[in-house]
């Protein structure tokens, strides 16, 4: 009889720890998918008047403490290192097919969580939504998050903002494009 309880509450414990890691893994899952459903109705509706899409970086050859997107941001504001480049509607429809190669491949969620200090950050966002997409990277591109959901670094992500960074910012992140 005692070997039969050991038996059930094995049984038990393997049941509730499989939910919790499908409850986890799946969770991520869907953050990051309606985040590209949201970019996709986004990319997709006739006109992109209301849509901009603004670029925060930071030159990767300065040596600072670890730098949240907050942080990046804010600085953009304040000091001479961080710099922003905003896109408007008009700029992005002569880039929409660009724009809508990014998938369902490129939202692939990973397992370990990595730590994000980062030099380079976008957001697309709307008059009427805000934010709809942030992207984030850190380690030179090979951590990426969007919305705050790690994902598979790809090589998209850097792609949908190259024809809208100048030549200096793209001497300033040159380790992105390595």
């Amino acid at each position: 009889m005692q070997t039969k309880k050991k038996i059930y509450f094995m049984i038990l414990i393997f049941v509730l720890l499989a939910i919790s890691i499908l409850t986890i893994f799946g969770g991520r899952n869907i953050q990051a998918r309606r985040a590209l459903n949201r970019f996709s109705n986004l990319i997709g509706t006739e006109n992109l008047d209301g849509v901009r899409l603004t670029i925060y970086y930071m030159n990767t050859f300065i040596f600072t403490n670890p730098i949240s997107v907050d942080e990046l941001i804010r600085r953009s504001d304040v000091d001479s290192y961080t710099n922003k480049i905003i896109v408007y509607g008009d700029s992005l429809e002569e880039h929409r097919g660009l724009l809508k190669q990014l998938n369902s491949k490129a939202f692939t969620p990973v397992i370990k969580k990595s730590y994000l200090d980062t030099r380079l950050c976008y957001i697309f966002e709307t008059d009427d939504d805000g934010e709809i997409l942030v992207v984030a990277f850190g380690d030179l591109g090979n951590i990426i998050f969007v919305n705050g959901v790690e994902v598979k670094s790809n090589k998209i992500f850097i792609d949908i903002i190259k024809p809208f960074l100048t030549e200096d910012a793209i001497k300033k992140l040159a380790g992105y494009f390595n």
